[in-house]
């Protein structure tokens, strides 16, 4: 049976109410999805309790790095419940979410402020300070804060151990140290873990869970 909800959307001037009807295998994903963000607000990542730096910088013609990574365990804690949420292939993958609630949710305010939560979940925080580009002999080249750079290494590592990305990765740092790239992936995704606190926290006010939250929507 389809779930319809009601959201109270807080405008200029007052508020306006808006209906959604979502079919059983969309709610089905997004109440999965919610158990997903859950289990991320528990990570030590998401919670911001590791310190995750990189300095990056040039000192008498030789590049010096230092860095600070989280510890083992609580990465390996952290992608695997990232998981669900970056994979395309899933039924809770990030996206997919954002696009049943667009397409349920017919109004520009709304969808102004998921396009918030998909730019942070894109990492244009990150991005906005920072552009790191690492080049190989080959030729081959990535910029390291990139979203591509970060699929890269998920699919070279952590979820697939791709030996094409895995080549690809090494050719490409061998002058810039792969931890210092790590750094700087840890902090993109954990840019994503807070994006997808900010759609679970959507969710559960449409559904009635949680009085409001607000969206910065820009101008």
């Amino acid at each position: 049976m389809p779930k319809t909800l009601g959201l109270r959307l807080t405008v200029p001037g007052g508020e306006r109410t808006l209906r959604a009807e979502f079919p059983d295998e969309e709610w089905a994903a997004i109440c999965q999805f919610l158990e997903y963000a859950k289990r991320l607000d528990e990570t030590a990542i998401a919670r911001d309790k590791h310190l995750i730096q990189v300095m990056i910088a040039y000192d008498q013609g030789q590049l010096r790095t230092e860095v600070t990574l989280p510890p083992e365990e609580a990465v390996e804690s952290f992608l695997l419940r990232m998981r669900m949420v970056l994979l395309q292939n899933e039924p809770t993958y990030f996206y997919r979410l954002c696009n049943y609630l667009a397409r349920r949710i017919d109004d520009t305010t709304f969808r102004k402020g998921l396009d918030a939560i998909k730019s942070q979940f894109q990492g244009a925080g990150i991005r906005e300070l920072v552009r790191i580009r690492a080049r190989a002999a080959s030729g081959d080249e990535i910029e390291v804060t990139s979203e591509e750079a970060l699929n890269l290494w998920l699919y070279a590592e952590p979820y697939h151990g791709d030996p094409d990305k895995k080549a690809l990765l090494a050719r490409t740092h061998k002058l810039l140290p792969l931890d210092a790239s790590k750094a700087l992936f840890y902090l993109m995704l954990r840019d994503k873990a807070l994006a997808a606190l900010n759609l679970g926290n959507v969710i559960r006010v449409l559904n009635g869970d949680q009085e409001s939250f607000e969206i910065p929507v820009g101008g």
